[in-house]
């Protein structure tokens, strides 16, 4: 579709029951709702979209992965709820965190300029093997809490980690810190990582 600028519920609401992959290079701007209830759809494509707003793909079931390498603002934490297929999502260029759906098969989370991981934000996230994190700084409360698929990760700028912040993570055996410091545990060590690490 050779559509420019920004899209909007109204605009799209004729595309709803037909869309299947979405290839949009001229787009900035995703408003609310704009996508919201696309069960067809499979495929996102917005390698120019700097702005995502609330609900934009909200109960998109069918969607399997999200790549925005250009957006630097990702509002709302319903943007992709009810995104019951998504298995991997980049955001190279956000410093905001993009909120999943608890029930996805995420496997892949590329968010190379997110500074700090909410507490309890990849809890139970069970897929999940794959993940860049190279600005996190601060890990809060259970952020990682029972990903059982976990293996390793790494942190090169990391100074803090919540208590309970990858428990239950059994299979997790390498974690690479690169900071010139070592970072300060809020708990204990026992409750805060497995006895795997």
């Amino acid at each position: 579709m050779g559509i420019s600028g920004y899209l909007n519920s109204t605009l799209m609401n004729q595309f709803k029951s037909t869309l299947i992959n979405v290839n949009f290079p001229n787009i900035s701007v995703i408003y609310s709702s704009c996508f919201k209830d696309y069960s067809n759809l499979t495929t996102i494509s917005f390698p120019n979209c700097t702005s995502i707003y609330n609900y934009a793909f909200q109960n998109c079931s069918a969607l399997t992965e999200a790549s925005f390498p250009k957006a630097v603002f990702t509002g709302g934490m319903q943007t992709f709820s009810g995104c019951t297929a998504l298995s991997s999502i980049n955001f190279s260029s956000t410093a905001y965190w993009v909120y999943l759906d608890k029930t996805s098969p995420i496997n892949t989370i590329i968010l190379p300029k997110v500074t700090s991981i909410p507490a309890n934000a990849l809890s139970d996230f069970s897929y999940l093997k794959n993940t860049n994190f190279d600005s996190v700084g601060y890990i809060q409360s259970s952020a990682f809490a029972n990903c059982i698929a976990l293996s390793s990760i790494s942190f090169p700028k990391v100074y803090n980690f919540s208590d309970f912040a990858f428990q239950n993570c059994n299979n997790l055996v390498s974690m690479y810190l690169y900071g010139s410091s070592v970072p300060t545990i809020g708990g204990n060590f026992s409750t805060t990582f497995p006895d795997s690490v």
